[in-house]
């Protein structure tokens, strides 16, 4: 059997047994207990299921909240399917430390399970719609206004329910409804009327999140549960939380773990954004390198970046990386950012 494979079913066992032990109903409405409305909010945004019918039922649970009500205990008994690692998950990607601690829940094995920060990895969660939370947390308030101005001047008939309403999340919900965005579980994601809006901003992090939209709209990313860095994410945690697994699963997970582990990596990102001659400059690598370099370091490796290399340079760069960093490291990625032939 493929060891990968093999590696994807015992850590989706542990991950499984983690949510299924610290989860259930009632533990749920004392996490609700916790949680303010926005937090609410964006977590029935990460953790819907049916998002081309998300609006109506978000919607409806948000105008009946009051002091005591339970709208995600609400919505989960009407969607149970994986409802409590997608709780998990959504808290994590949250950052509510707060209540993973009162879980008793290691924040750290679990930051290694999910890998929240990443924008196009996710377990359970929809990859899209955690890119659109990123998006969300990352516009300021005027940012906000503008972006629902430029949409609004776009849709005549904008719903009036939403006309003091500040959660962008319903917003983005209600775009999915009227077919303004989509959102599906097959991939088929349709960004592009957003992403016009989107580039206009100059701000950093939404130039990543725009690169970050557009790959996962065109279906670039790659990465799942069984793919090279996903098993990587696996590997990680394996080494970390098989101490909190029953005994009898951590001898099977052990059994089975034929690979590796990755104690140490290394990352060499070579930026060619300059040429001489013939060659134009490569506009819009430094967001690509900064993306890589925040993927990598999330995985712990050490990363380093060298800019605008003459051939020369980066063979002899390459021949002396066992020189220069020695053989500590159990695993390298050399990637080199250059011009290529479109298509390919």
């Amino acid at each position: 059997m493929d060891i990968q494979f093999m590696m994807s079913l015992s850590v989706d066992a542990i991950a499984y047994h983690a949510a299924e032990t610290v989860i259930n109903i009632n533990i749920l409405r004392q996490i609700e207990d916790d949680l303010d409305i926005d937090e609410k909010i964006s977590i029935l945004f990460l953790i819907i299921d049916n998002y081309s019918d998300g609006f109506n039922n978000i919607f409806k649970l948000f105008e009946t909240k009051t002091e005591n009500a339970y709208v995600i205990v609400d919505y989960v008994k009407k969607h149970p399917e994986n409802w409590k690692e997608k709780i998990l998950e959504a808290l994590c990607i949250l950052n509510n430390q707060e209540v993973i601690r009162k879980l008793r829940v290691s924040f750290n094995d679990l930051n290694l399970q999910y890998v929240p920060k990443l924008i196009f990895y996710s377990r359970s969660i929809n990859t899209v719609a955690k890119c659109l939370y990123r998006l969300c947390e990352s516009l300021n308030e005027n940012e906000q206004k503008l972006l629902l101005n430029n949409v609004k001047s776009e849709n005549c008939n904008y719903e009036p329910l939403l006309d003091n309403v500040d959660y962008l999340e319903l917003h983005m919900l209600y775009w999915i409804q009227i077919g303004y965005i989509t959102i599906s579980k097959d991939k088929l994601h349709n960004m592009k009327k957003l992403l016009k809006h989107l580039k206009k901003f100059k701000d950093g992090r939404l130039k990543i999140i725009c690169i970050e939209l557009e790959k996962l709209e065109n279906n670039l990313h790659v990465v799942d549960n069984c793919g090279t860095l996903g098993c990587m994410i696996k590997s990680a945690y394996d080494k970390n939380y098989l101490q909190l697994t029953p005994p009898e699963v951590s001898s099977r997970t052990e059994r089975h773990h034929y690979t590796r582990t990755i104690n140490s990596g290394l990352c060499i990102i070579i930026n060619q954004e300059h040429f001489q001659k013939e060659y134009e400059k490569r506009c819009g690598t430094k967001a690509d390198c900064i993306t890589l370099s925040k993927t990598f370091k999330a995985f712990g490796f050490k990363v380093e970046v060298l800019q605008d290399l003459k051939k020369s340079e980066m063979l002899e760069k390459i021949r002396n990386i066992s020189k220069n960093h020695g053989k500590k490291y159990d695993c390298l990625f050399l990637c080199i950012l250059s011009h290529g032939y479109e298509g390919e």
